[in-house]
C-alpha cells in the first residue's frame, strides 16, 4: 500500500469517519486511529483502518474524496484485506494490509440474520434447534478462519413428540423434518390413519373360521365343530368325542358337525329316541305267532301247536307226535292244535275216557241173549237152549227170539 501525500488528507479521513460513526452508530471507541493513504497507482482508491474497535475499512472509489462506509466493505472484502497489527507513525500510516480472506460459509441447516465483512449472525432453519439460546454468529480472524459459536442440529419431532403423525402411523425422524406412515392394519396419508376391515378385504381365515376386525388386524377363531388356531381349522369328530345324540340313536360325523338319527325300532329327532311298539303298528310275524315288543324291536314266537321262528310258521300235527288224548280216544289234528274224542264205548273228554257198561245201559243183544261188558263195547251170547250170535237167538221150537 502506498503512504498517504500529507497529513490534510488524513484529518479529512478521521473527521469523516467520527461523523459518520455518529449517524450510523457504528461502534467507535476510543484509541482510535487511522491510517489512510491514497493509492497514487490507483487514483481515488482510498484505504483506512483502525486498530481495534471500526468494522469499516475503506472508503469513497469514486474519486469523490468523501469517506463511504459501505463502499469501503465492499472494498475491503473484494480485495481481501485484514486489521494490521502494527503502531502508526507520522511517516507510516497504515490499518489495514493485504491477507488470508476467510472463505465464505453457510453453517449448516441455518439462515442468515445479518452479516457485515467480518461477521455474521444466523437462525435456525424449520426444523433444526439452536445450540444455546437465541441466533449464532460467525467470525473471521485474522488467519483466515471462521471462528464459530454454536449451530443448528437436528430436532428429533419424533421423540419430542412434536410431529402431528396419526396415533396410528409410525414417525421416522428427517434432517430437519419427519415422516407418517400408518402402521400394519392401517391406511392413509400417516396424519390420518383409518383401520382396514381385513374380514371384508383380504385375511388368512381358514374358510371354517369367523374373522373379527380389530383396530389395526383382525382375529380368527374356528366355527363350532372345528379346532385349531383359526389360521388353520379341522373338523371335530363329534362321534368320538361328545355329542347330545341319544343313547338309541346313530351319530353321523359332517363338516363341522354330526347328524343324529333313531335307530330302527325307535322314533324320534335323533337327540331323543322313543322306542316303536311293533306289535301295536307294523310287524312281520306269522299269524300264528305272538308278537313281543323290545327296546328297539320285537320278538315273534310261534304260538302253541305251531313251530317255525316266528315270523314262519307250521302246524304241528300233534296226533302223529305228542298229544294227551286218552288212549281210549281218538286224536283229531286241527290248526295249531289237536281234539281228542272218546271211542264208541266209552265216554269222557277225550283226555279221559272211561269205559261204558252198555250192558246196563242200552246194547242190542237178544232178549235171549246174556250181556257181557268190554273195555269200550260188550258181547251178547245167546243162552243155553237158543242158538244164534247174541243180537239173535232162536229156539228149536219157537224160532228166532
Amino acid at each position: 500500500m502506498a503512504h498517504i501525500e500529507n497529513r490534510s488528507t488524513q484529518n479529512v479521513i478521521v473527521s469523516h469517519i467520527k461523523a459518520e460513526s455518529v449517524r450510523y452508530k457504528w461502534r467507535y471507541a476510543g484509541n482510535y486511529w487511522i491510517g489512510a493513504v491514497w493509492d497514487i497507482a490507483e487514483p481515488y482508491t482510498w484505504v483506512w483502518e483502525n486498530g481495534k474497535q471500526l468494522d469499516y475499512f475503506h472508503w469513497d472509489s469514486h474519486g469523490t474524496q468523501r469517506a463511504n462506509a459501505r463502499e469501503a466493505i465492499k472494498l475491503g472484502w473484494s480485495r481481501e484485506f485484514r486489521w494490521a497489527t502494527g503502531v502508526a507513525t507520522e511517516t507510516n500510516f497504515y490499518m489495514c494490509q493485504s491477507g488470508p480472506r476467510c472463505p465464505e460459509i453457510h453453517p449448516e441447516y441455518s439462515k442468515l440474520l445479518r452479516s457485515d465483512m467480518m461477521s455474521s449472525s444466523y437462525v435456525c432453519e424449520d426444523g433444526y434447534h439452536m445450540n444455546g439460546d437465541g441466533s449464532f454468529s460467525t467470525v473471521c480472524l485474522p488467519s483466515g478462519k471462521w471462528n464459530i459459536t454454536g449451530g443448528c442440529s437436528n430436532i428429533d419431532e419424533c421423540t419430542l413428540g412434536t410431529h402431528n403423525c396419526s396415533q396410528h402411523a409410525k414417525c421416522t425422524d428427517l434432517p430437519g423434518s419427519f415422516s407418517c406412515s400408518c402402521n400394519s392394519g392401517y391406511i392413509g396419508d400417516g396424519y390420518n390413519c383409518n383401520d382396514i376391515d381385513e374380514c371384508q378385504t383380504t385375511n388368512n381365515c381358514s374358510s371354517a373360521a369367523s374373522c373379527t376386525n380389530i383396530n389395526g388386524g383382525y382375529t380368527c377363531s374356528c366355527n363350532s365343530g372345528f379346532t385349531g388356531d383359526g389360521y388353520n381349522c379341522n373338523d371335530i369328530d363329534e362321534c368320538k368325542t361328545t355329542n347330545n345324540c341319544s343313547t338309541s340313536a346313530s351319530c353321523t360325523n359332517t363338516n363341522g358337525g354330526y347328524t343324529c338319527s333313531c335307530n330302527s325300532g325307535y322314533t324320534g329327532d335323533g337327540y331323543s329316541c322313543y322306542d316303536i311298539d311293533e306289535c301295536k303298528t307294523t310287524n312281520n310275524c306269522s299269524s300264528s305267532a305272538s308278537c313281543t315288543n323290545t327296546y328297539g324291536g320285537y320278538t315273534c314266537s310261534c304260538n302253541s301247536g305251531y313251530t317255525g321262528d316266528g315270523y314262519n310258521c307250521y302246524d304241528i300235527d300233534e296226533c302223529k307226535t305228542t298229544n294227551n288224548c286218552s288212549s281210549s280216544a281218538s286224536c283229531t289234528n286241527t290248526n295249531g292244535g289237536y281234539t281228542c274224542s272218546c271211542n264208541s264205548g266209552y265216554t269222557g273228554d277225550g283226555y279221559n275216557c272211561n269205559d261204558i257198561d252198555e250192558c246196563k245201559t242200552t246194547n242190542n243183544c237178544s232178549s235171549s241173549a246174556s250181556c257181557t261188558n268190554t273195555n269200550g263195547g260188550f258181547t251178547c251170547s245167546c243162552i243155553s237152549g237158543y242158538t244164534g250170535d247174541g243180537y239173535t237167538c232162536s229156539s228149536p221150537t219157537k224160532g228166532k227170539l
